[in-house]
C-alpha cells in the first residue's frame, strides 16, 4: 500500500526507532475493545435524570458532557488507567511474538527481560528478583494512581 502511495518501504518491526512505537500501538488497539465496553457500561449506569436536569437548566451538549457525564466517569477512568498501566508494565506477548526483544533490544520490556533471564539464561535467582521488583513497582504505581484519584476527587467536592 505504501508503494502505491509512492512512499518508501517501512521497517515497522525491524527499525530500532519504530519497533516499540508499533508494539505500543498494537497493544493499545488490542485493549481498545475492553476499554470501550467498560466505558459503555459506565455510561449506561449514569442516571438519565442527571442529563435531563442539566438540559432543563439550559446546559448544551458540551456543557452536559463536561459538567455531568465526565465527573460520573471518574472512578471508571481511574480503574481503566490502573488497568492500562499494569498491562503496559506486563507487556510480554506482543514482544515475544513479533520481535523477541529486537532489534538491538529496542523492544525488550521488563517482563520479556525477566523471561529471557530466567528461562533462556537459566538465571532463576536474578529472574525471581526482577519479578519481585516488578511486583513492587506495580503495587506502588497502582497505589499512586489511586491516591491521586482520591485526592483529586476530594478537591473537587
Amino acid at each position: 500500500m505504501l508503494r502505491v502511495l509512492g512512499l518508501p518501504p517501512q521497517g515497522w518491526l525491524t527499525d530500532q526507532s519504530q519497533a516499540m512505537v508499533v508494539i505500543a500501538i498494537m497493544s493499545l488497539w488490542g485493549s481498545a475493545a475492553f476499554t470501550t465496553v467498560i466505558y459503555l457500561a459506565a455510561l449506561q449506569d449514569i442516571p438519565s435524570e442527571l442529563v435531563e436536569a442539566a438540559t432543563i437548566d439550559g446546559a448544551n451538549r458540551f456543557q452536559t458532557f463536561w459538567q455531568v457525564i465526565l465527573p460520573q466517569l471518574k472512578s471508571v477512568t481511574t480503574f481503566v488507567t490502573i488497568w492500562q498501566v499494569v498491562q503496559a508494565i506486563q507487556l510480554f506477548d506482543l514482544v515475544y511474538t513479533t520481535t523477541r526483544g529486537g532489534p538491538l533490544n529496542a523492544t525488550e520490556t521488563i517482563v520479556y527481560y525477566l523471561w529471557s533471564t530466567a528461562f533462556l539464561k537459566l538465571n532463576f535467582g536474578y529472574g525471581s528478583a526482577i519479578a519481585y521488583v516488578l511486583f513492587g513497582a506495580t503495587i506502588i504505581i497502582t497505589a499512586a494512581v489511586g491516591l491521586y484519584s482520591r485526592r483529586r476527587e476530594a478537591r473537587s467536592r
